[in-house]
C-alpha cells in the first residue's frame, strides 16, 4: 500500500512525483523522445527513479546531474553540475527532468535561461516545483490538485525564504531549511514562457491516478521549447532542407517521400489550435 502521507511506494521505493514521470513517458511520451537514443538530462535525480526510467524507456539516453548539496544521496553515474551554469554545449538534449529543484536555486532566471540553451528546439522540460496557488491558478472545475495555500504573510508572487523563516510564524514552502524561494504556480509557468517555452499539464485522469497512486498536480508541467522560426525559406526538396528543418518535418509525420511528393499529411487535417505545443512550434517553423 502506498503511504498516503508521503506518497512513497513500498515496492519501487519512489515518490508520487517520480512515478508520474514514468507514466507520462510511457503513455503520452513527448514527441522529442520518438527517436531512439534521445538524450534526457535529469537534475536532482532520485537513484531508484533513474533505474526505473532506464528500464521503462530503454530507447532514451538518461544522464543524471546534481549540485551535490549535503544531505542527499546520489548514484555513481551522477555528474556534478549547477543548473544555473550547465557545462554543456547548446542544444545538447531532447529533454530535461527537474523535480523539486527550482525552489533550491538562487537565481531562477539563470536556471531557465540555461535549460532553454541546452535543449533542442521542440525539446521538453518535465518539471514539478512546490508552489502556491493564486487567483489565476485556482480552477474550480479542474481535476488538478491546486497548489499550496499561501501563508498569511505572503503577498506577491515570490517568497524569499531567508527572510520568511525569520519573520513569519508559518513560512509555508520555506519551512524546509534548504529552500531558497517560494513561488506561485502561475509565476513559474509565466517564467518558463518568458524563456520560449509553452507549458501544459500532463494528462493524468482520475482513473489512472487511482490505479497508479498518482495525483494530477497544478505544479507539474511539461514545457516545450518553441522552435526558432526566424528562418525564411520557400518550399525546397527534402535534401535541400537543413538538418533542423528535417527534424521539424519528422515531428509532423513527414519523411523524404511524403515531403517531396507533396502527399496529404494527417497533421494538417486538424485545426492549428488543436495541435500540441511541439507540433504547433514545428508548423510555425516550417510555415
Amino acid at each position: 500500500t502506498i503511504n498516503p502521507r508521503t506518497g512513497l511506494c513500498p515496492v519501487c521505493k519512489t515518490f508520487e512525483r517520480q512515478r508520474a514521470v514514468c507514466y507520462d513517458f510511457m503513455v503520452d511520451p513527448p514527441i522529442a523522445l520518438r527517436n531512439s537514443g534521445a538524450a534526457v538530462a535529469y537534475f536532482g535525480p532520485h537513484p531508484q527513479h533513474a533505474k526505473m526510467l532506464r528500464k521503462a524507456t530503454p530507447a532514451i539516453h538518461l544522464q543524471e546531474f546534481d549540485y551535490f548539496a549535503p544531505g542527499y544521496h546520489y548514484s555513481q553515474t551522477t555528474v556534478r553540475a549547477d543548473v544555473q551554469d550547465i557545462p554543456l554545449n547548446d542544444e545538447s538534449f531532447e529533454g530535461v527532468i527537474i523535480l523539486h529543484v527550482l525552489e533550491h536555486v538562487p537565481n531562477l532566471e539563470k536556471a531557465l535561461r540555461e535549460l532553454s540553451r541546452v535543449l533542442k528546439g521542440g525539446g521538453f522540460v518535465h518539471h514539478e516545483t512546490p508552489c502556491y496557488h493564486d487567483v489565476n491558478s485556482l480552477i474550480e472545475s479542474s481535476s488538478l490538485k491546486n497548489g499550496l495555500k499561501p501563508p498569511p504573510q505572503f503577498t506577491g508572487q515570490v517568497q524569499n525564504c531567508t527572510k520568511s523563516r525569520i519573520e513569519d510564524e508559518k513560512p509555508g514552502i520555506c519551512r524546509q531549511k534548504d529552500h531558497l524561494f517560494g513561488y506561485t504556480c502561475n509565476y513559474l509557468r509565466e517564467s518558463f514562457e518568458k524563456y520560449g517555452f509553452e507549458c501544459i499539464h500532463p494528462n493524468i485522469t482520475p482513473a489512472i491516478a487511482q490505479r497508479y497512486g498518482l495525483v494530477a498536480q497544478i505544479n507539474r508541467f511539461r514545457c516545450v521549447k518553441k522552435w526558432d522560426n526566424s528562418a525564411d525559406f520557400t518550399v525546397m526538396d527534402w535534401e535541400e532542407l537543413h538538418v533542423k528543418a528535417q527534424e521539424q518535418a519528422r515531428l509532423l509525420g513527414f519523411n523524404e517521400k511524403l515531403w517531396d511528393e507533396d502527399l496529404p499529411n494527417p497533421i494538417f487535417s486538424k485545426p492549428f489550435q488543436d495541435l500540441g505545443a511541439e507540433k504547433k512550434a514545428a508548423v510555425i517553423y516550417l510555415g
